[in-house]
């Protein structure tokens, strides 16, 4: 195979992925042991997609590749009234638990820093199955479950 068969797969690999993917997967994916030419075709392909007359970009984001709409054609998407899987108030509880994910926090704690409307958010979290309550006193520990982070392709610390 040659480096237009390889960018043809990154390609593939990133059009079909609902997430980010790291170096190291899109290695593994095509099966290359170098992950200096894997990323030598990256960078091509990302160049390609800058020249390219289109909607649609690669980018690097926190040593991970997406492909994602160029900026300029966010706000027509938004016509298609796509109902985000997580809310803002979602994301950003999850982001606080997943920053103190080696520590304990409680949701009484979580309710002081963030405000009662959490006691709903926490509950829509628990229902999905992204965290789950454990009773400690007079309030509850929230933990991220094993779905968290096979969900954004974290790693467990448990």
């Amino acid at each position: 195979m040659d480096d237009s068969d390889y960018k043809k797969e990154i390609e593939a690999l990133l059009f079909m992925s609902n997430r980010a993917l790291t170096l190291d997967e899109i290695s593994i994916y095509l099966g290359i042991g170098s992950k200096g030419y894997v990323k030598s075709l990256l960078e091509q392909l990302m160049e390609d997609y800058k020249k390219r007359d289109t909607a649609i970009d690669i980018r690097l984001i926190d040593n991970s590749y997406l492909m994602t709409l160029k900026d300029r054609y966010i706000d027509i998407t938004k016509k298609l009234n796509i109902e985000p899987e997580f809310s803002k108030a979602e994301q950003k509880l999850l982001a606080l638990l997943y920053k103190y994910k080696d520590s304990s926090v409680t949701q009484s704690e979580i309710i002081a820093t963030l405000g009662k409307g959490y006691y709903n958010v926490i509950g829509e979290l628990v229902r999905k199955g992204y965290i789950k309550k454990e009773r400690v006193k007079r309030s509850f520990l929230l933990k991220l479950t094993k779905k968290f982070f096979d969900y954004f392709n974290v790693k467990s610390e448990q």
